[in-house]
């Protein structure tokens, strides 16, 4: 018999890449598969855009998912039982933990923890963790939540994030014809998940990269990025020989098109050992053997250990600007380094081996 499972989504705190990596188990069996949405209209019009049908939405008085228990427990008593809940996010196990305790639960926490929650969002949390098993998509987004909070499992494992499908109709080509990008230029993709935490500052060191190396580059950022408006100004105001592009493809699209994946601490504005905002976009870059450059984290070391060791950068800036140029300057030990790695990481990243993970642990909830 065919188990019902409850996707239970709060956009905002699941990301977009758990969402677009949501469709990969319901593309398998739509029928077994629904998607609950918790969130505004907006919210819903997101995950539509992302490929995701849901059967129904709970808007949260306050916009606070956490006191929507009650509309959901309504909403479960009106509808034919689930054999499991999947949550997507801390806010969303939160809920079904204290909306549905009886039923067996399950919560992926991809994102790293948000060290903002207050004292009552912390022992919800806390609280809810004992009635689930925990899934994580790495060691150190694991190690991160229980250092920052005291979690109690039913059981927990490690899946790492499944490789994103891109778009069949998308090729480097036609992407670089649209943006009338030529081959000189270095194309440089950031990451932020969700979108509006893509820092579009990044546009200031693909400035630095330009002037003074005299590499023509371009950035694509899209339109809900960060501090948009300001970047944009910046561009108008010193114009130079750089390229701004604005895309609002998913990510996994946009790599085919570009030279790079650039991650740094420094651009997204966190602390050297704070939640990496944006970097599973060099799990999909190094996945599909495309160079990445990057700061200091330990995921990044996990990624790269294929990969000759790198010393450590005194001066973090200059180093990413001289990483990105090697790009150009040495290209065969880049794509030697880049195969290396790609033949390590893609697979842990495959998509069967992810799907495959989660129906073991469905089966052992059920």
């Amino acid at each position: 018999m065919t188990m019902r499972i409850l996707h239970l989504l709060h956009p905002p705190s699941a990301g977009d890449a758990a969402i677009r990596r949501l469709r990969l188990l319901i593309a398998e069996d739509s029928e077994a598969h629904q998607v609950l949405l918790i969130g505004g209209s907006s919210d819903e019009r997101d995950v539509h855009a992302l490929g995701i049908d849901t059967m129904d939405r709970l808007s949260p008085p306050f916009g606070r998912p956490e006191l929507a228990i009650l509309p959901l427990r309504r909403f479960l008593r009106t509808r034919p039982s689930f054999d499991l809940i999947h949550a997507w996010s801390p806010d969303a196990l939160c809920l079904a933990a204290h909306a549905r305790p009886h039923v067996p639960l399950l919560a992926t926490l991809g994102l790293p923890p948000d060290t903002r929650h207050s004292r009552v969002r912390h022992r919800l949390l806390s609280a809810a963790s004992r009635k689930a098993t925990l899934c994580f998509s790495n060691s150190w987004t694991r190690a991160a939540w229980f250092d920052q909070y005291d979690l109690a499992p039913l059981d927990e494992r490690v899946i790492h994030n499944a490789m994103r499908p891109s778009g069949d109709d998308v090729s480097r080509e036609q992407l670089r014809e649209e943006w009338n990008v030529d081959d000189e230029s270095l194309v440089i993709l950031t990451g932020g998940d969700p979108v509006r935490r893509q820092p579009s500052r990044l546009l200031m060191y693909v400035a630095a990269l330009s002037v003074y190396s005299g590499q023509p580059a371009a950035v694509i950022l899209q339109s809900g990025a960060r501090d948009l408006e300001r970047t944009r100004r910046f561009d108008v105001h010193y114009g130079g020989p750089w390229q701004v592009i604005i895309d609002d493809r998913p990510s996994e699209d946009l790599l085919v098109g570009a030279d790079v994946a650039l991650w740094h601490h420094h651009l997204t504005g966190a602390e050297s050992l704070g939640p990496p905002v944006g970097i599973d976009l060099l799990e999909d870059a190094a996945a599909r053997g495309i160079p990445f450059v990057a700061g200091e984290h330990p995921i990044v070391d996990e990624l790269r250990a294929a990969a000759p060791k790198r010393p450590h950068a005194e001066r973090p800036i200059i180093d990413l600007i001289e990483q990105m140029l090697r790009i150009r300057k040495d290209p065969d030990a880049i794509r030697r380094e880049t195969a290396a790695i790609r033949a390590d990481v893609r697979p842990r990243h495959e998509p069967d081996r992810w799907l495959s993970s989660y129906r073991d642990v469905y089966r052992s909830l059920a």
